[in-house]
């Protein structure tokens, strides 16, 4: 099965992580078909066509005879070690679809490097700043870019 690792690069400053909701807008493509700003959230599960298995979201695209599977496999965190370089912040497992490119939205928390989260970070102009009064120290998430990256997922 194809997975596609959704990958974040961004600067950050006073940023000690940057986490996801399991929320994600991606562009699918299928056979010259494409649909665009589909949003995958791992917080739900449809019950998959002729399996007993569970994903994410199905959706079927004009020319399908089938709908295709998405299931979210895992989650990471951006860190500060991460900053200025591309890191995978998610892979999906997609059966019968392409994920040809994700985008931001306002589904991140940015937690500074003294604790304080800020839930709802918007990230799609790609910069966000902010003042993290308890610290007294300024917050930024500069050149946000995404990328995908195709690969293969674990054998079963």
């Amino acid at each position: 099965m194809p997975v596609f690792a959704l990958q974040l690069k961004a600067e950050l400053e006073g940023v000690s992580r940057i986490e996801t909701t399991g929320r994600y807008c991606v562009d699918l493509s299928k056979d010259g078909e494409c649909k665009r700003g589909v949003f995958i959230d791992m917080s739900e599960s449809v019950a998959m066509a002729d399996s007993r298995g569970t994903c994410h979201m199905q959706i079927k695209l004009p020319g399908m005879t089938k709908p295709a599977n998405l299931t979210i496999l895992e989650t990471a965190p951006y860190t500060t070690s991460d900053s200025g370089a591309f890191q995978t912040v998610a892979r999906i497992e997609a059966r019968g679809v392409d994920v040809e490119a994700w985008r931001v939205r306002d589904d991140f928390v940015v937690v500074s490097e003294g604790g304080t989260r800020f839930e709802a970070a918007n990230l799609v102009d790609g910069d966000y700043t902010e003042y993290d009064e308890e610290h007294n120290q300024a917050v930024s998430v500069l050149e946000v870019a995404t990328n995908v990256v195709v690969g293969k997922g674990p054998k079963r």
